[in-house]
């Protein structure tokens, strides 16, 4: 793999490599971040779409990271505690 620096806001003399404590984010994160937050500032502005779009974009290129047939297979969970609960109440129930 070549060097990868150039897609983050490092300065030129550094080689950051303490990731165990806390990584830098790319650029296109930090873009990212500062779009949500700008989008989070004009709440009357977000429509319906807006909640799915972005989503259905990730899903699609996980999909193709993991070959699988089609994004529609893969679901994105906010949390690991309920899909955990779901699968251990029947088992409980025993």
């Amino acid at each position: 793999m070549t060097s990868q620096k150039h897609l983050f806001d490092l300065e030129p003399d550094v080689h950051y490599l303490n990731c165990a404590y806390m990584s830098p984010i790319c650029k296109a994160t930090a873009a990212a971040g500062v779009a949500g937050v700008n989008q989070k500032m004009r709440p009357y502005s977000v429509t319906p779409d807006d909640f799915f779009t972005d989503v259905d974009h990730l899903k699609t290129l996980f999909a193709r990271l993991v070959n699988a047939e089609h994004r529609d297979r893969i679901a994105l969970i906010l949390s690991v505690f309920l899909p955990m609960f779901l699968m251990i109440v029947p088992i409980l129930r025993l």
